[in-house]
């Protein structure tokens, strides 16, 4: 037996199967019949149903239906002063190129002539057209191009020479126009051999059209402001008489306020459905509003479907597993940077392509060197313009990075994701892009075959889902606001399933520690220590200590050095107000402190005065060169500094102790500092650098432990004041193998994977970017190694996380390179069991979705 679906408000599907039968487009429309949506009556009918049981005649079926429509809508099919049309829309069980559809089935000669004598011709011929042409072409088989040949450009003419070419084919008689269509449109589908085993059911729908007393109401509206996401509902509508279109175009807040409010409890009800912003189409017919079409709004913000889901859930439509599962780290992403306004950049030339190293927008003055931004920023500062200024050269050094700190932005040319530049602005929350395509002259550089003069604007725009893009000139930027646009409480619920592993920061200074903090940091994870002898006049200073023979000076250059080290040490313990902060002693290499070129020689001379008097600027240079390397990456840096200049390392144990000591006694504040080793690569090196070492006839290595005690005998305390953990940053294969004895010295292990991939991989993360793209493209890699971990490297990880453990069960573990913000690098920490994670302040956000979606996930 026939079985007939009813479209009615309200009515629930009881029928598990009933996808497959009745189609997309009927399923669609059911659905939001049980969502108590007020959609169109209407019936549905299987064509499967009708082809097994061997049916032609679908006369009784349409009788039925049409009953039904007829007492929901009062409307008669065929009486001409209030005739009851319908649309009939083909919907099979998948997606079609096209939807074949006939609407306004009903009409006829004399209907037509009712309504040309009531309301405007112009419109009721327009609707007749598309009534004919959809008939000729659906249910007479017509080929759509004859029709071409008619001359619409007279509605009426058109329909005129329509009937009177097919006079003796369309039926006047609304019933016959039905059976005929339906019969042909089920022919037509299953004459297609590829729709043999593809159900489909004929959808059969009332049209509102007016020609009541009431005005007739059409109009469109999103279910809150695409851009921002406030829940307000943004469209327009029409008033007529009959038909669509029509009248004077109104807002959407001009509707009647019953009417209006109705449309907001739909919109509520669809955003609760689909979890996201709909678009909707309605109609308002005697006073009862119906809905016609609703779908997905193609141009919408990330806010716009992150505040809707913190709706929802705080109105407990979904749970907050849903909430927090709904929304992707990338997306996520998106919600953190600044974007450009695409209207003040809409005649500018754009430059795509690069790699995103930071993501965000800026737009700023670029300064070729950092001495020139610094300058420019001075004079800026002093003239009141503006101080938006971006570093524009090849590479970057450890000099530039209080021109990265200053600026709004850095564009280079050499390097990778991983390499200086991109490294030093994610941790600040700067815009970086590394550009392979600019050439560099005495007063300009070429970027793309496009001039740049110093001083010059340039934007850029680096979003996680796009090409980076430059654009030459100067852009309006949009910011984000993390508590209106949901972020912040998407992150707090996230939180709650991502109680098992700290999600730490890396942050050098107190603008990274306190972005952190805002994040939702549990603390600082990788507090790189070298970066701060780069701000302001204090590079000039360490590089007086790298090259001074004068004992005295050398002692009094440590205690300037040791006072701003306290001061840092202090912001930060502070900021974090008890939190965890693990500090890595120097590891940079001695030659990136050294000056580049011939200017910073010169101004190196200016700064050290005392040092210029006692030497000649050859002299000076020729110290300078004996510390200059040829792969400085695998040379004089990290521990190796620590042994062979130990009062470095002693005065930043000193520091941190002294700044902890004051910070506790002065604002009441339970610190927590660990002091990580970087470079290990034996348990000997590892030893010296924490318990020193004597030796005869030389001055003794005091190690962390004696400069702990040193540092207790000074302050007269006779128990240590707060615990220091000490540990080691496992970043060369030899620590990796050697973890287990490195264990029995360290009580926490931190994977640099920056360096560790390097290693073990034979990579330069500065020059992978010359052959990557070869590689990915042929599938030797999937992604870039320098954002997802390789086999080999965690083959190594794995080992030294069991063989750490068995000596030391409570070793706590943790990752602290730039992997540490990818989600499937997050999953991989969790299934081996890692305490923590460490990342820029701007990850920490995507790191806490990404733990909590993978907790959620395994359980």
């Amino acid at each position: 037996m026939t079985k007939i679906y009813y479209i009615e408000e309200g009515l629930p599907i009881e029928d598990p199967e009933i996808k497959e039968k009745v189609g997309i487009v009927g399923y669609s429309l059911l659905e939001k019949a049980a969502l108590s949506i007020p959609v169109t009556p209407g019936f549905i009918v299987e064509l499967a149903t009708q082809e097994s049981s061997g049916q032609r005649d679908f006369k009784n079926i349409l009788n039925e239906g049409i009953g039904f429509i007829e007492k929901a809508t009062g409307r008669a099919f065929g009486d001409p002063t209030a005739p009851l049309l319908l649309k009939i829309c083909l919907s099979p069980s998948l997606i079609m190129e096209t939807t074949p559809i006939i609407e306004y089935v009903g009409l006829n000669t004399s209907i037509i002539d009712s309504f040309v004598s009531r309301f405007n011709p112009q419109s009721i011929y327009h609707v007749f057209s598309e009534f004919l042409t959809g008939f000729a072409t659906q249910a007479l088989n017509i080929n759509p191009e004859d029709l071409k040949n008619i001359d619409r450009s007279d509605e009426k003419t058109y329909c005129d020479q329509l009937l009177s070419n097919q006079a003796q084919n369309l039926p006047q008689n609304p019933m016959d126009q039905i059976e005929l269509a339906v019969s042909k449109m089920a022919d037509s589908y299953r004459a297609d051999p590829m729709n043999q085993d593809i159900p489909a059911s004929l959808v059969i729908q009332y049209i509102p059209h007016g020609d009541q007393s009431a005005p007739f109401i059409n109009g469109t509206f999103i279910t809150r402001d695409s851009r921002t996401g406030d829940p307000q509902l943004n469209g327009s509508f029409y008033t007529s008489e009959v038909f669509y279109g029509g009248g004077e175009l109104q807002n959407i807040s001009q509707l009647d306020p019953a009417i209006l409010e109705e449309m907001d409890e739909i919109a509520g009800i669809l955003e609760g459905f689909h979890l996201d912003i709909r678009q909707v189409d309605f109609v308002v017919e005697n006073g009862k509003a119906f809905v016609t079409g609703e779908g997905e709004v193609e141009q919408k913000s990330m806010a716009s479907r992150l505040r809707i889901l913190s709706d929802l859930q705080s109105e407990n439509q979904i749970s907050n597993a849903e909430y927090i599962n709904s929304i992707t780290p990338k997306e996520l992403n998106s919600l953190l940077y600044s974007t450009i306004n695409r209207e003040s950049v809409s005649d500018h030339v754009v430059l795509r392509g690069g790699v995103g190293g930071s993501l965000g927008a800026t737009s700023g003055r670029v300064f070729f060197s950092t001495k020139k931004l610094i300058e420019a920023y001075w004079k800026a500062k002093t003239e009141d313009t503006d101080k938006n200024l971006i570093l524009l050269k090849k590479s970057t050094f450890a000099e530039d990075v209080q021109a990265v700190e200053i600026g709004c932005g850095v564009l280079t040319s050499e390097g990778g994701y991983t390499s200086h530049a991109p490294i030093v602005a994610r941790s600040l929350g700067k815009p970086a892009i590394v550009f392979p395509d600019i050439t560099y002259h005495e007063d300009h550089v070429v970027i793309s075959g496009h001039k740049v003069l110093e001083g010059d604007y340039v934007s850029m725009e680096i979003v996680s889902a796009d090409e980076p893009a430059i654009y030459l000139g100067q852009a309006e930027l949009e910011y984000p606001d993390i508590e209106k646009n949901g972020v912040k409480d998407l992150l707090e619920k996230a939180k709650e399933f991502a109680m098992d592993i700290q999600i730490l920061a890396n942050a050098d200074n107190q603008q990274e520690a306190r972005q952190a903090k805002i994040l939702g940091a549990d603390g600082i994870g990788l507090c790189r220590t070298e970066h701060m002898f780069h701000r302001e006049k204090r590079i000039y200073q360490f590089r007086d200590l790298l090259i001074n023979k004068n004992m005295e000076r050398k002692k009094d250059i440590l205690d300037r050095i040791k006072a701003f080290l306290v001061d840092d040490f202090k912001e930060l313990f502070e900021i974090m107000d008890g939190m965890p902060i693990t500090i890595r002693l120097l590891d940079a290499p001695l030659h990136e402190f050294l000056p580049t070129d011939e200017g910073e020689l010169e101004e190196t001379m200016v700064q050290l005065k005392d040092l210029a008097a006692e030497q000649t600027k050859e002299e000076i240079r020729q110290s300078f060169l004996r510390l200059q390397e040829t792969n400085p990456m695998l040379g004089h840096r990290g521990c190796r500094v620590g042994i062979s200049s130990p009062e470095i390392y002693d005065v930043q144990t000193a520091a941190i102790l002294e700044a902890a000591l004051q910070v506790q006694k002065d604002k009441n504040i339970n610190v927590q500092p660990s002091i990580m080793i970087p470079l290990i690569m034996s348990k000997e090196e590892m030893y010296l650098i924490k318990n020193g070492q004597i030796m005869e006839g030389k001055e003794p290595v005091k190690g962390i432990i004696g400069v702990i005690r040193a540092f207790m005998k000074k302050n007269e305390l006779k128990r240590q004041p707060f615990e220091v953990k000490i540990g080691a940053m496992i970043e060369l294969p030899a620590a990796a193998l050697s973890a287990s004895d490195i264990a029995k010295q360290a009580e926490f292990f931190s994977f640099g994977t920056n360096d560790l991939t390097q290693t073990t991989m034979g990579l330069s993360r500065d020059d992978i970017n010359s052959f990557l793209p070869a590689y990915t493209e042929m599938d030797v890699w999937k992604n870039d190694p320098f954002q997802n971990l390789l086999e080999p490297v965690k083959v190594l990880i794995d080992q030294a996380i069991q063989s750490g453990r068995q000596v030391r069960p409570d070793l706590k573990v943790g990752i602290c390179g730039e992997h540490g913000a990818n989600p499937d690098v997050i999953s991989y920490c969790l299934q081996v069991g890692m305490n923590y994670i460490s990342c820029s302040p701007f990850g920490i956000p995507v790191a806490i979705l990404s733990v909590a979606q993978s907790n959620l996930a395994r359980n």
